[in-house]
């Protein structure tokens, strides 16, 4: 799709940052990055792939913008909170000083179009940038929170689908330059692990409800007060055991999937994130979703990209949607 095909963004961090970004692709990725960065992005989207079986591989233009958005905020403008990338952009949005405690992105991305990928692709880009750069700003500490246990097992997916069960999409996928492959060491817990990580960077997989449990039993939030205490087998991992192991971290990344359930400052998801900003500090919150919205049906102030479902349905990313009638 051409530029002048894409519809022109009502959200104002996306359409003071698109002419931006695009300038900076079509000069190299040489202004504000290090090298590993350029290397990652030339690798990504300038170079050919192929899968194990031999197919041919191409990121999707969603992805593509995405990930470029988000390191030309926090790399290139080096934007630590919300407020300083809307001056930096000169963006007028109406920005609440007592959330703006940490950097936070979000990706507006229709059902279907790669967010996952993106998700790793952040990650990558951390990872190495924090090993082969050893600069403030990377990190090698990530937090991936789902918001059931149905996202968490299609995100953690087995040896069948790995998706990132031992790492397996970081070996399916084209992720890593093959200079780079044998100096990828992360090691992914999943939500009832009880283990230290072995290796040099750590990625934990949660669901939300790993929060919510209290020493003394009660319920924490209106869903537990309906549903009842969670049985045992969900919470093989205690709360307090998780926020202990969490708050040895530093430098956190955290990533949001499904993120319109974390808009509220009462929530006990957006709480347990700010905990963990207090105990770890957090490099920068990621949110991903196809609907970003807060409980008045208003977008989130700080979507950095996004990518409608008619554009995914125009390239073919996703399939048209049909209207069944039923009768009698």
């Amino acid at each position: 799709m051409s530029n002048q095909e894409i519809k022109q963004s009502n959200l104002p961090l996306v359409r003071a940052l698109r002419p931006l970004v695009k300038a900076w692709r079509e000069g190299g990725y040489k202004e504000g990055t290090t090298e590993t960065t350029r290397r990652l992005l030339e690798w990504w989207f300038l170079e050919e792939h192929r899968l194990a079986n031999g197919s041919s591989f191409v990121f999707w233009r969603a992805q593509r913008d995405a990930i470029e958005h988000f390191i030309f905020c926090h790399e290139v403008l080096q934007a630590r909170s919300l407020y300083q990338l809307a001056q930096k952009l000169e963006a007028h949005i109406p920005i609440d000083p007592s959330a703006d405690k940490w950097a936070k992105y979000a990706f507006k991305m229709a059902t279907g179009s790669g967010k996952t990928m993106v998700m790793a692709m952040a990650v990558v880009w951390s990872y190495f940038n924090a090993l082969r750069e050893k600069r403030d700003g990377f990190t090698k500490n990530f937090v991936l929170i789902a918001p059931n246990l149905i996202v968490l097992d299609r995100l953690m997916g087995d040896s069948k689908n790995p998706e990132f069960f031992e790492s397996g999409i970081f070996k399916k996928y084209p992720f890593i330059p093959p200079e780079w492959d044998g100096d990828f060491q992360l090691d992914v817990i999943g939500a009832d692990e009880e283990r230290e990580s072995t290796k040099p960077a750590t990625l934990y997989l949660l669901n939300w409800q790993k929060f919510v449990e209290r020493e003394n039993g009660e319920a924490d939030n209106p869903v537990q007060n309906i549903l009842g205490s969670k049985p045992p087998s969900e919470i093989s991992v205690s709360s307090a055991k998780l926020k202990d192991r969490l708050s040895h971290l530093s430098n956190v990344m955290v990533l949001n999937d499904e993120a319109h359930h974390v808009w509220d400052e009462e929530l006990v998801w957006y709480k347990a994130i700010a905990d963990l900003n207090d105990s770890a500090g957090l490099m920068c919150q990621l949110d991903f979703s196809a609907t970003p919205k807060d409980r008045g049906g208003n977008l989130f102030t700080h979507i950095i990209t996004e990518y409608t479902l008619g554009e995914a349905i125009r390239e073919e990313i996703v399939k048209r949607p049909k209207i069944a009638e039923i009768e009698n």
